[in-house]
């Protein structure tokens, strides 16, 4: 797809869709310990993930560049959270 494409569905969609965020997935993203998707406790602390939404909010996933790779843990735990399916 040609790079305008990209920058307008992004334009078009945030026009439509005032609740949007972009989440770019690569398998070492997802494999990445450090990468919070989800919120999660940490000693006395909690801290907050990217899917920590308000209500509404679409999710516009983008998996053009995932590759191919092998998924640890830590990347299947947050493959299913962000499960798009087939």
């Amino acid at each position: 797809m040609p790079a305008q494409f990209d920058a307008r569905l992004k334009q078009i969609l945030s026009s439509l869709l005032p609740l949007l965020v972009e989440l770019n997935i690569t398998i070492p993203y997802l494999n990445d310990a450090k990468t919070k998707i989800a919120p999660r406790s940490r000693d006395e602390s909690l801290e907050s993930g990217l899917l920590q939404l308000a209500a509404g909010t679409m999710v516009l996933v983008d998996m053009r560049d995932i590759g191919e790779g092998k998924l640890v843990d830590t990347g299947q735990l947050l493959d299913h959270m962000i499960d798009v399916g087939d």
